[in-house]
C-alpha cells in the first residue's frame, strides 16, 4: 500500500434518481455538471486514443501560485502554496495546496518531469478534516511509483480537531461538503489546475479510496458519473446511516455491560481468532491458516467457553460468548429483524481491536465503532440534533429509527444501485472488500452488489463495467494475517485504457518487508483453489474455482437500497 489512510466504517428512501437526489443546495452543482459533460462521441474518441508519453509543464511551479484560475467552472479555486519538492517515490513534483469554494482545502502533487496525462484522486477516511494523499489499493503500482500520475486529495471542507464530527453540528454546508459534494468539487478544481500547469486537462481520471473514502467513490459513480473514468472503492461505508446509526452502535453496545464496562477484552481476541481458524481452516480443502470464505464457517464461540466460574485468556465467559454471537449475527431489533445487511464475519476477530474492543494504542477516546457511532448520531444524523447530554446508550434500534435516519441519509449514503449513467459514460468500477473487516460488514457489500445486478439486468450485464474482489484475510482497508496487499490501480488502467478486463489480482503478505505469501483473488464469486502441486505460498499454484451455482446475496433487512 502506498502511504496509508486513516480509517473508519447506512437508511433508504425511494429512488429519486442517481443525479437529482442531491438535495437542496446540491441541485445547481449537479445540473451544471451534467450540462458541462462532454458528448458521447467525444468521449468515445478520447477513449480510443492511447495515453501520451511524458507531458511537461508549460510554466514553473512557482508561477502556478499566481495563475489565473477564474475560468474553472463551478469550483472557485485559490492556490495558497506551490513549491518544488520530491515525492516519497523519488520523482520531482510541484506540491500544491489551496482551497475550493473557500472551505475545501486540497493538496496535490504534480510531477514536473514524469507526468503521463493521468490524474488520480484519493478519498478521505473517517470524518476527514486532514490533508493526506492516501492510496489504498495501489501496492507496487509502477505508473504511480514512477511519477506518471498527478495526485490529489482534500479535507472535505473542515479541519479535524478531536477526530469527531462536532464540525457538522449546526453547519449544513459542512455536512453537504463531507457528505457528497467535496470530491466532485475537488475534481473540477484540480482538473482546471492541471490544465493551467500542463497546458492540457488529464487524459484519464481515476479515484481510489477505502471506507468513508469508498463511500465517496460510490457517491461519485452515482451522482457525478462523468468525473472519473475508473473508480476503485474498497470496503465502502456506503450504507452509512444504518451502518453507523444502527450497526456500529449495536456492536459497540453489545460489548458493554450494565456499568458500561467492556465485556470482551483485547487479550481474548487472539485465542478466539486462533480457535476460529482451527475450526474452519480446511473448509476449502487446504490447511493454510486461512479462511477463504467465512460463510462456510460454523464456529460457535460456546465451543471455547470457560468452565463455570473461570475467566482465563484462552476461553470465554458466558457474557463474552453472548457478545461474540451478537457481533457475528449483526444488528437486530427486538423482533430479530436485521437493521443492517450483515454482521462481523468469523475470522475477523483480530480486527475488533480498536474497533470494538479497547487497546492502549487507540487513536480515539473509545473504540471506533463506539466513538464513530456516537459522533454521527450526535452531530450529523438528524436535521435537529439530540441534546448535548446524548450518549450512545440513548440509541434506539428498529424500523422507526431507520426511518428517522432516512431523512439525512440522502446526503450521506451512496447506496443507489442504478449506475446506468456511469456505465453509459464508459466508466469502470472495481469493488473490493476484506472478509476479515471488523468495521464495515462485508456482506453489506455483497448485498449492495446484488442490488446493482437486480437493478441493471443481472450479473452478466454488470460485468461489462464492474468487478468485485473479496480478499479472505484483509481487515478494514489494510492489515491482516494473510495476503492483504493488492494493486487494483494497474488492472484498472489496463481496463480503461487497453480494454483488458480484470479477472484476477494477486494479493501479497509481507513480514518485515519480505513477501512470504501470494495468492490470486478472482472476480467474485470465483474462488482460488490449490492445484495440488507446488508451494502453497505462491499464487502460481492456484487455479480459479467456479462455483456450480452463484451465491444468492439477497439479504433480508429492514432497509432498502436507493
Amino acid at each position: 500500500m502506498l502511504r496509508s489512510e486513516l480509517m473508519t466504517g447506512d437508511g433508504r428512501g425511494r429512488r429519486r434518481g442517481a443525479v437529482l437526489r442531491a438535495a437542496g443546495v446540491g441541485i445547481a452543482v449537479t445540473m451544471l455538471a451534467v450540462l458541462l459533460m462532454p458528448d458521447r462521441a467525444a468521449r468515445a474518441e478520447q477513449a480510443a486514443a492511447p495515453t501520451a508519453g511524458v507531458i511537461e509543464p508549460v510554466m514553473s511551479c512557482e508561477d502556478l501560485r499566481d495563475a489565473d484560475l477564474t475560468g474553472i467552472p463551478d469550483a472557485s479555486t485559490v492556490i495558497s502554496t506551490a513549491k518544488p519538492a520530491t515525492a516519497p517515490q523519488g520523482h520531482r513534483i510541484c506540491q500544491v495546496k489551496g482551497t475550493v469554494e473557500g472551505r475545501i482545502q486540497f493538496v496535490a502533487e504534480l510531477p514536473t518531469e514524469t507526468w503521463t496525462g493521468r490524474y488520480l484522486q484519493a478519498g478521505c477516511g473517517s470524518f476527514c478534516g486532514y490533508l493526506y494523499i492516501g492510496l489504498n489499493a495501489a501496492d507496487g503500482c509502477a505508473p504511480i511509483e514512477g511519477g506518471g500520475f498527478a495526485l490529489a486529495a482534500d479535507d472535505t471542507g473542515h479541519v479535524m480537531t478531536d477526530g469527531g464530527a462536532s464540525w457538522g453540528h449546526d453547519d449544513s454546508v459542512a455536512r453537504a461538503d463531507w457528505g457528497w459534494r467535496s470530491e466532485h468539487l475537488t475534481s473540477l478544481s484540480l482538473k482546471g489546475v492541471i490544465a493551467e500547469f500542463y497546458g492540457q486537462r488529464p487524459e484519464r481520471s481515476y479515484f481510489d479510496s477505502c471506507s468513508n473514502g469508498g463511500r465517496q467513490a460510490l457517491m461519485l459513480a452515482q451522482r457525478f458519473p462523468y468525473d472519473f473514468d475508473g473508480i476503485i472503492a474498497t470496503a465502502p461505508a456506503n450504507i452509512y446511516s444504518a451502518g453507523f446509526g444502527q450497526s456500529a452502535a449495536y456492536m459497540a453496545l453489545a460489548n458493554r455491560d450494565a456499568n458500561n464496562e467492556e465485556i470482551l477484552t483485547a487479550d481474548k481476541l487472539g485465542p478466539l481468532h486462533r480457535a476460529v481458524v482451527r475450526r474452519c481452516d480446511d473448509n476449502d480443502g487446504l490447511a493454510d491458516a486461512q479462511i477463504t470464505d467465512p460463510r462456510d464457517c460454523r464456529f460457535d464461540p460456546a465451543s471455547v467457553a470457560c468452565s463455570p466460574g473461570e475467566d482465563r485468556v484462552r476461553c470465554l465467559t458466558p457474557a463474552q460468548v453472548r457478545t461474540v454471537r451478537m457481533l457475528y449475527r449483526g444488528a437486530r431489533d427486538r423482533h430479530d429483524r436485521r437493521l443492517y445487511p450483515g454482521g462481523l464475519e468469523r475470522g475477523s476477530e483480530l480486527d475488533w481491536a480498536d474497533m470494538i474492543v479497547s487497546t492502549p494504542d487507540m487513536q480515539t477516546p473509545e473504540p471506533l465503532a463506539y466513538f464513530g457511532a456516537e459522533q454521527f448520531l450526535k452531530h450529523l444524523a438528524f436535521r435537529r440534533n439530540p441534546p448535548e447530554s446524548f450518549t450512545l446508550a440513548d440509541t434506539l434500534f428498529g424500523a422507526r429509527m431507520l426511518r428517522r435516519l432516512e431523512r439525512m441519509s440522502r446526503w450521506y449514503d451512496s447506496d443507489d444501485p442504478d449506475l446506468t449513467a456511469f456505465r453509459d459514460a464508459g466508466g469502470k468500477l472495481i469493488l473490493s472488500h476484506g472478509w476479515a473487516d471488523g468495521v464495515v460488514p462485508p456482506r453489506g457489500m455483497l448485498a449492495y452488489r446484488q442490488a446493482i445486478e437486480d437493478e441493471m439486468g443481472g450479473y452478466s450485464q454488470v460485468q461489462t463495467f464492474s468487478r468485485l474482489f473479496m480478499l479472505p484475510h484483509l481487515r478494514h482497508c489494510t492489515g491482516g494475517d494473510g495476503p492483504n496487499r493488492v494493486d487494483l490501480v494497474t488492472p484498472m488502467l489496463r481496463w480503461v485504457e487497453d480494454g483488458k478486463v480484470p479477472t484476477k489480482v494477486v494479493a501479497s503478505q509481507r513480514v518485515d518487508g519480505a513477501v512470504v505469501r501470494t495468492r490470486p483473488v478472482y472476480n467474485y464469486p470465483v474462488a482460488a483453489a490449490y492445484d495440488g502441486t507446488g508451494d502453497i505460498d505462491r499464487a502460481r499454484n492456484f487455479r480459479p474455482d467456479v462455483p456450480a451455482q452463484r451465491p444468492d446475496d439477497h439479504i433480508d433487512w429492514l432497509g432498502e437500497f436507493g
